[in-house]
């Protein structure tokens, strides 16, 4: 595959994962506090489920191409793939370990940490989707 083809593919899911970071940082993160407390383990466990298969795929995506074309010395390549990584250990060590807390119930620490930490992953995502679309402008 050309660059440019896994450019566009990397770009599609820098650009779709902006999306759901904004839209789980102001909708589906806050709303975790508006479920009754005897709801919540099998909400939070549905939750978690569902979204995995709707980001899973396109993280994975982003990093393969942002990965690839580092190795095709494609313009930028190296300060992509350094923000995926940074989602990556973003997710695995903020974002995660406060889940698997509020998997067993609503911790409110736990639910405010993950709120207040998800904010690096929505500013990661966010810089990678500007500088995305600013390269998107000059090739």
């Amino acid at each position: 595959m050309s660059g440019h083809l896994i450019f566009i593919a990397h770009a599609l899911s820098v650009f779709f994962m902006t999306g759901v970071i904004w839209m789980v940082q102001i909708l589906v993160y806050p709303g975790f506090a508006q479920v009754e407390e005897s709801e919540f383990i099998q909400f939070h466990e549905e939750h978690s489920r569902k979204i995995t298969w709707i980001v899973g795929p396109m993280m994975i995506l982003q990093l393969a191409t942002a990965w690839q074309l580092y190795f095709t010395n494609f313009r930028f390549s190296l300060i992509y793939l350094i923000l995926s990584v940074l989602v990556f250990a973003a997710t695995a060590f903020l974002s995660v370990p406060q889940h698997n807390i509020l998997k067993n119930g609503f911790a409110e620490d736990a639910w405010q940490r993950l709120v207040h930490t998800n904010w690096v992953r929505t500013n990661l995502w966010t810089l990678h989707s500007m500088l995305v679309f600013y390269h998107l402008q000059i090739i």
